[in-house]
Formats: structure tokens, sequence, C-alpha cells
């Protein structure tokens, strides 16, 4: 033995001193057909005791190389003699010892052991990352020096096995100390500092997973999982996670176990789906660790799953936030092993301080917030097509029970019908335009706590934790300027209602009614952008941004469209409907197939260049005028206007709509078409102008109002002007009031209130003023006056004054009624006085 040879070389190598000495029965190495998918080339058995029966078993095979080897060592004196190793060990009381590239170390260590009618196994594997378990090994024993207690514990209550061979899927799985798994988003992240101080292979578990088959058909009905270590509270970590199985076929054994058959090593967990396969126990052997633990497999074509940052307890009903619950279903009904919709849950309940960290500085949430996700694949080929994304103030409050505790959810039969019932805040729509998109959980990059901007995802993007808790005022459009390319998106900022989708005959697409907006990623070079300028829940403008950053726009309007873009504008008369059905997203297969159907009796969409071609579709007299361009279109309640640019050389390439003659010299111009009449004027600058300036009565201290009345004289937009009241008063008090506004030309005057509560009495001079906030251009007074503040009464006068008129007349009859009574009482004591003076 080398000087330098490792504690667990030397190990193996004494036993194979103590093979020489002894001798006993050897089987020569040959190959053979052992009951596992692995290569197995040869068992050796040895009898250690001189007692006539093998003590130790080695089977030569190739399980993470070439060259692998296992020991099996008998602690009962029961060990069989052949080749057959399942024939010759057993999992109750025999040490197994997998040791990669037979070079005499160990990766792992297993060790079976039965107390009472349970089943136990105790896993050891690499605790202090050398990449080798250590051991010491006598005839009939194995001692594990590597750590004291195991890191990983099964329990089956009965057998490992079910009649017919199967594997039993009833077990409770105990973790000491870290994996990956339970902690982690992803899977090759550092153990959090934590975790490494506190899930820590001391002796006491920190982990619980149990696998139930309630019924016992070897299906396993749900898995759940429980951190049992302590933890941060601010740490975001699934404590609590529960799987679902709600599809009952039962589940193919690993064709790769290593004789047990809950232990395979490392794979591609995402290959099947959860429930698919037994509980297992993983072994990365490269690093020599247990990797993971319990149902494997992600996702599952139906069933759920709940991850919780909350812990809970047995014989409790528990509060789940977070994913509660994530849930899938075969909508096509074809047991494909792919799902066709998938509804994902983030639920956070009234005083939750974990909804987000701003919430949570002001107090944490004071209603409820369900946000779900509903994504689904329309045609069925393994890519989801389409998501609506919502999110609203709905409790949650239904009990889902299991066999020893209950978690407050959405109950699985009811989510597709709960997401469709119930009115919503906000929403978003996305389609997958090339293709369908491919992931584990439905297309989650654009909901409403996602968005996308400068080419990255950006959450939380603030629609859901900022602006519909009220923290903003204004929703974060500009985290949605932008989507993942090949993607369409489309947002509701306002109140939606149900999700209802619309096919639009003008594109051919399905999109989300009430969106106010949406972009379409067409290839990462080219956009196109919607927009919905009526207002009236349905996108009624169209524009192509291309690689070049040339804008072609397309706009329904009321009895018209109107299109602009390369040098030309064409306006055609046409009544263009905006929606040829709604509906909602599908629940079932019926309505499933039923969208399909209604799909395909529609024409093909539209390419997203090809706005000249939706102009081409509806016949109806044009005018087209070659050299201009249009900006600043606004549909307003009487019909619509906007802003045409003329250019030099600009001519008429078309006949003429009725009434609508284009001007021939170059300028730009404000066309308005409102009430069945034509107006084309040049542009003028936009002319702010105040009409009235009132100032109810003041007194010195009492708020009073300031009422400005302004119109836009010009043909210009006014579009959020700084504007100002401006007020200097005696002995230089000053105070300045601010506000903006957007006042449309042809508009009627639009109303500014200013409060004011004046600090001193006498003369003060009120001036409204535009362009005040220091901008771009000087501040252009628009109107003044002067406002006499009376002097506020004394205290209690002015406290008298203050109150109601009817309490006023009650309080004066009050102290009338006190100054008779104390006249009264005095000409009482005078009379009473003179007579005591006349008797004497």
């Amino acid at each position: 033995m080398k000087a330098n040879a490792s504690p667990k070389r030397a190990s193996f190598t004494g036993v194979v001193a103590l093979l020489a000495l002894v001798g006993g029965m050897v089987l020569s190495p040959e190959p053979v057909q052992a009951q596992t998918g692995i290569p197995v080339f040869g068992v050796t058995q040895s009898d250690l005791t001189g007692d006539g029966r093998p003590d130790l078993t080695i089977v030569d095979c190739a399980f993470a190389s070439a060259r692998d080897r296992i020991l099996i060592v008998d602690r009962a004196g029961n060990m069989g003699t052949g080749l057959d190793v399942l024939a010759v060990a057993d999992f109750r009381d025999d040490v197994w010892i997998f040791d990669v590239g037979a070079d005499g170390t160990a990766q792992l260590v297993l060790m079976f052991m039965q107390e009472g009618e349970r089943l136990l196994a105790d896993l050891y594997d690499d605790r202090n990352g050398d990449g080798q378990v250590s051991y010491r090994m006598g005839p009939g024993s194995v001692k594990v020096t590597e750590s004291s207690p195991w890191h990983v514990r099964v329990m089956a209550r009965s057998d490992w096995f079910l009649p017919g061979n199967r594997v039993n899927p009833a077990l409770v799985f105990h973790i000491d100390g870290y994996i990956l798994r339970y902690l982690e988003w992803g899977e090759a992240a550092v153990a959090p500092e934590w975790a490494s101080r506190g899930a820590t292979t001391d002796g006491g578990v920190d982990w619980e997973l149990e696998v139930v088959d309630v019924d016992g058909d070897g299906i396993a009905d749900y898995q759940l999982q429980r951190l049992l270590a302590l933890s941060p509270p601010d740490v975001n970590i699934f404590r609590s996670t529960l799987y679902v199985n709600r599809r009952p076929r039962p589940p193919e054994p690993y064709p790769d176990a290593l004789f047990w058959p809950l232990l395979v090593g490392k794979h591609n967990y995402e290959a099947y789906n959860y429930f698919d396969r037994p509980p297992v126990v993983t072994v990365d052997w490269g690093r020599a660790q247990i990797d993971r633990v319990g149902i494997l497999g992600y996702p599952t074509e139906q069933g759920y799953h709940i991850n919780s940052w909350t812990r809970w307890q047995r014989e409790e009903v528990n509060y789940a936030n977070f994913e509660n619950p994530m849930a899938y279903y075969d909508l096509a009904g074809d047991a494909d092993g792919r799902p066709e919709l998938m509804v994902r849950f983030e639920v956070f309940a009234a005083g939750d301080s974990t909804f987000s960290q701003e919430v949570a500085r002001r107090g944490g949430l004071t209603r409820p917030v369900v946000q779900a996700d509903y994504s689904w694949d329309q045609n069925n080929d393994g890519r989801w097509d389409y998501e609506i994304s919502v999110a609203g103030f709905h409790p949650v409050t239904d009990v889902v029970a299991f066999l020893d505790f209950a978690v407050r959810t959405v109950p699985y039969e009811e989510i597709p019908d709960w997401v469709t019932s119930r009115y919503w805040a906000v929403a978003t729509f996305v389609a997958a335009e090339r293709g369908g998109y491919w992931s584990t959980e439905g297309i989650g990059d654009w909901n409403v706590n996602r968005g996308f901007r400068d080419g990255q995802l950006v959450e939380p993007s603030g629609l859901r934790d900022l602006y519909l808790t009220n923290l903003i005022e204004e929703p974060p459009l500009a985290n949605y300027a932008d989507i993942r390319r090949g993607m369409r998106g489309e947002y509701a900022t306002e109140p939606v209602g149900r999700p209802m989708l619309y096919w639009s005959p003008v594109d051919g697409r399905l999109h989300l009614l009430g969106a106010q907006g949406g972009v379409w990623n067409v290839d990462e070079q080219a956009r196109v952008r919607y927009a919905d300028r009526n207002r009236d829940g349905y996108l009624d403008q169209w524009e192509y941004v291309a690689p070049d950053g040339r804008v072609r726009q397309l706009n329904v309007l009321p009895g018209f469209l109107l299109y602009s873009g390369d040098g030309e504008v064409v306006l055609k008369r046409a009544d263009v409907a905006l929606v040829a059905f709604t509906v909602l997203p599908p629940r079932n297969f019926v309505e499933w197939q039923a969208l399909q159907e209604r799909l395909n009796q529609q024409p093909a969409p539209v390419s997203a260049d090809d706005l000249r071609g939706i102009l081409a579709r509806w016949e109806g007299p044009e005018t087209r005028l070659i050299g201009a361009s249009v900006q600043d279109l606004q549909v307003t309640g009487r019909g619509f206007r906007f802003v045409l640019n003329v250019g030099p050389g600009a001519q008429v390439a078309s006949g003429l709509v009725e009434g609508f003659m284009p001007p021939s010299a170059p300028g730009a111009y404000r066309v308005i078409w409102e009430e069945g009449r034509w107006s084309v004027r040049p542009l003028t600058p936009a002319a702010l102008g105040l009409v009235s300036l009132e100032v109810g009565t003041v007194r010195e201290g009492e708020v009073a109002t300031i009422r400005a009345l302004l119109r836009n004289f010009g043909l210009e937009d006014a579009r959020q002007i700084p504007l100002c009241a401006r007020l200097e008063g005696p002995r230089g008090a000053r105070l300045v009031l601010t506000s903006t506004l957007s006042v449309l030309p042809g508009e009627a005057e639009r109303e500014m209130l200013w409060g004011w509560r004046p600090s001193t009495a006498g003369t003060w001079n009120v001036a409204v003023m535009a362009r005040c906030d220091g901008g771009e251009g000087e501040p252009v007074l628009l109107g003044m006056t002067k406002v006499n503040v009376a002097r506020r009464p004394s205290f209690y006068v002015y406290s008298f004054l203050a109150l109601a008129p009817r309490v006023r007349a009650m309080v004066a009859g009050l102290l009338a009624g006190i100054v008779l009574l104390a006249g009264g009482l005095i000409i009482l004591w005078n009379l009473g006085r003179d007579a005591v003076d006349g008797r004497r």
C-alpha cells in the first residue's frame, strides 16, 4: 500500500488482503444478466468469517464510468449464493458501497435496516468536499467515518415493493443538511450562507418529504415537502411544497436504477413529468453527493403543485402564498404527456409583508391580491400559443383537505372557471407569433408582474406591485415597451372585467378586449405597435416600425381608414368592423376545440409589414396624397382630427373622398372630421388663453378656490402645459401653486382649480401663468386679478361663526337664557338684601 493512499483506498485494500487470507467461496467474474439496466460484467462472492456462507458480494459494473464496483456487505448472516445480485443480497440489513472507477474509494454508502415494521435506508455521501466517503469495513460490519449522521434517510412503512414487484411509492424522506433543489431556483447555485450554517448534517432533520399513496394502488397521490430547519424570515424560499397527482397512471420504474429501485444517477429531470416515475434518490457521482430526493420530473399533464414561502403545520388549515397553485390540464384529452393548459397563481392575503418591499414599508397589503397567468396550447403542437395574465383583489377562501393537513387554495377542478368568471383590475395578453413558445411553465416572460425593456426582462415591472396597490399614479408602460423576439403583447391597465379575447378582421389575430396598447417584436429588427385611440376596448391603430426606422401607420377611424407611410397618405371611405367575435380563454375540451374551429374559419393573419394590404381589403373611395405624412391623430367624441404635413411637390394620385380637399401648398394643416363635415386649415401654434379668472370669498387662514377657465385659440395641440397661480400679498407674502393642463384646439373651455389658504389679510395679486416650470421658453402671463383678504375674527367669534347656523342659534339662545337667569338672580339678591336692611 502506498504511503499516500487515502483512508478510503486503505479500507478497500484491507478488504482485499482479508480475502487473500481467508479465502472462502469466490465466484470468478463473468458476464451476467442482472435485474438492472446498467451493464454488469461479473459478480464475486467471498466468505470473510469462514462459516461457509458469503459475507461480501462484489459487483463489477458500469453505473457512472466505464468500470465501477459495488460492494455489498452482509450484516445478518443471510446472504445467498449465486450470480443474481438481487437473489443473493437484500434491502433489509445489507450495506451497499458504491465505488466509481473501481479505485477503492466510495462515493456513496447505503445502509439498510429494519425497525419494527418499518424499513429504513440511510444514505451517506461526501460531506467535506473531497469527492469521497470515508468508511471502515470489517467482516459483517461497515462504519462510516465521513460523518456520524446520515445525510438522507428513506422510510417505508411495510416494504420497498408491492405485489407484482412494483415499487411502493408510500415513502418518507428525511434530509439532514442542505440539498440544492429545495432552496434554489437553479441547479448549480452555491448554498446560501444561512443554509451552510444552519442546514448542515448534524443529526437533526432539516427537510421532510412524504409521498402518500392513499389507496395503496401503487400510484402516488401527492408529495408534501416541508422545511423543518430554521431560516431567516425575510428569505423567500419554498418552506412548504405540495405536488398533487391527477393522472391515474402507474409510474414506470427507472431503467437504470442501481438494483435498489429508488437509487439512480443524476440525469435530465425534465425529460419526464412528475409522478411518471416512482420516488427516487439521485446521486451526482462526479461530486459524490446526493442531488435530488423524492418525486422528480417536470411538469405534468394533469395535476398541480404549490410552492409556498410559509411554513405549514400538520392538523391545520395552512395559508400558502406565492405559487398557489400551478396547475396543468390535458385540455385536448389526448393523454400524450403534454398539457394544453397551465394556470399559475400568485396569492397574497391581506397583511402579507412578503408581497413587495415597497408595500411592506407601508405596513403590508390592505387587501388580498391574486395574480393568475393562464397559458394554453391552441393547436396541440406541444408549444404555448397564448397567455392572459390578470391581477386583482380577490380572496382565496376554499379549503382543500389531505390526510392530516389542509391548504387554503383554489380547488383544481374549479381553477379555469375561477379565473375566467372574475373581474380583474389589470391584465396582459401574449401571443407567440413564431409557431408557439416552449417552456415548462407557460408563457411567463411578459405578465402583470414582468415587463421587457432595453432587451432585458423587468421584474417586478411595477404594474402589479406599485400601480395596482396605488403606490404610483401612472402605470409603468415604459416597462412594456418591448417584448421578446417573436412575441406579441398587449396591456390593459384599467379595469378589464372578465378576461375576454376578440378576433380582429383588420389583422386577422386574437387581441385582448380592453387593451389600450401593445407591441409585437417581429424579428428583433422590426416592431408593430398597437393603440386603442378612442378607448372603446378595441385596438384601432397599427404602427409598423421597419428595421431602418421608417414608420407605416394604419388607423381605423369612424367611417374611414387612414394610412400613412413611405411618403404617402391614403384616406379611404370605409366602415370597418374591429371585431368578428369575442371569446373567453378555453376552459375545457369543448371550448378549446370550438375556438380552434372558429380560428380555422377566419382568413389567414396579415403579414406584420403589410398595412397597405389591410387597406386594400376594403373597397371605397379614397384620396391618395404622395409626398405627405400624418401626425398627432386624435379620435374625439364627434369624429377625428390630425395634422397633415404636405411636402414640396406633393400631388394627389387618386380620386377624392367626398368633401375632402387636400391642400396643395406645402406646410402643416389641421384636418378635422367632425359631425359629418371636413375642415382643413393651416396649422397655427397653440395659443392658450385665459377666458376668466375667479377667486371666491377669502378670509385669512381659510381655504379659498382659485378658478381659471382656459381655451386653446390656436390649431396646434397644447399638451401638458405647465401652469401656475402666482400669489403675492402684504409684507412680502408669496405663494406659487402649480399644475399641468392639455387643451386641444376647438375644445370648450377647460377648468383649472387651485386651493389656497392665505396666510395674512390684505390685498393679494393673483396671476395665472403658462410655462412657469423653468423649462423651455419664457413664462407667459395669461391673466391676473386682485383679491382682498379679510381679517379673521377673534378666536371666540371665529369659532362661533364657524358653527352651523342651527347650532349658532341654539348657542345664542343658551347664552341669552344664561344672561336672563343671571339678571334675575341679581335682582332677587338685591331685593333680599333690601328686605334685610328694612328689618334692621
